[in-house]
């Protein structure tokens, strides 16, 4: 990740923190410190249940094993990772994230909860990373691959620092069945979504293109599975309450949260129109 769009993708997701001093039981409060779009399945009741499916349904499906060494790359405040090392029980796991805030707050959990030698966290670029060669049994990144500068840097990383037949497992955003690159208004809501969002353009790729780069970035393919109608909508619908909004404002501010109950519209529109969609990908190191 270059080190301008480090910067970039680091303030997006650190406005409003540090001015509010908040504390770790704060971030537990809010979201129990979820970043995730989530799952929205039939009955599912609100934004924490939704990101707690997501994260159950990566567990179960990752088919990551219990003497695993993991990386949990773009990990956040660490919730996903702390459920991770709860449910599969790892020999290591690692999380990384370039926002500096999420990992003293992980680091402060992990401390507080004496896991600080099986849990490890330190701030650092997915894309270009300080682990050798074959270091770890399985890579795990939610979501974060959209804001990767580049997406196909990170993949070349994950096959570096994964051993043979390490697995890869990752939900990721690509282009939808309906973009198309010749129609300017479609091009115009991507650019101004992207740039808001901190979304590289080269990262715009298809299915097509996006098993084409697994493929000869060293990984073969086992699951790609589509999920955008059971993630957009209900997390666009679920930003526009005024509950979370007011929730959200506390954690961030009142005008971080407008641009981001904005944003978080848009990729609704856009998923509703078949330009974008989410997806659950596994592949195994060649």
């Amino acid at each position: 990740m270059s080190d301008f769009f480090s910067k970039e993708v680091e303030n997006f997701y650190s406005t409003g923190i540090k001015k509010k001093h908040l504390k770790f039981q704060d971030i537990e409060r809010i979201d129990r410190g979820f970043l995730n779009f989530g799952l929205w399945e039939n009955g599912t009741r609100n934004y924490r249940e939704a990101a707690a499916n997501l994260l159950t349904m990566v567990i179960d499906n990752s088919g990551i094993t219990s003497d695993a060494r993991i990386l949990d790359a773009a990990c956040g405040y660490g919730t996903e990772t702390f459920e991770i090392h709860t449910r599969l029980k790892p020999r290591f796991i690692e999380g990384i994230d370039i926002t500096g805030i999420h990992m003293e707050f992980a680091q402060r959990k992990a401390h507080s909860l004496g896991l600080h030698e099986e849990i490890r966290f330190q701030r650092a670029d997915c894309c270009n990373t300080n682990y050798r060669d074959d270091y770890f049994s399985a890579l795990v990144a939610i979501e974060g691959p959209a804001h990767f500068y580049t997406k196909a840097d990170f993949i070349k990383e994950a096959n570096r620092v994964l051993e043979n037949k390490g697995k890869l497992v990752l939900t990721d955003i690509i282009l939808g069945k309906k973009f198309n690159w010749d129609k300017k208004f479609q091009v115009a809501v991507m650019k101004f979504t992207s740039k808001c969002w901190k979304l590289p353009r080269v990262n715009w790729i298809d299915e097509q293109d996006y098993k084409k780069l697994l493929k000869d970035s060293g990984f073969r393919l086992d699951v790609f599975n589509r999920l955008g109608e059971s993630v957009f909508p209900g997390y666009a619908k679920n930003c526009l309450k005024l509950r979370t909004i007011r929730t959200r404002i506390f954690h961030r501010g009142f005008w971080a949260i407008m641009g981001m109950t904005f944003i978080s519209y848009l990729l609704g529109y856009l998923q509703k129109k078949e330009m974008i969609d989410y997806i659950f990908v596994t592949a195994e190191k060649k």
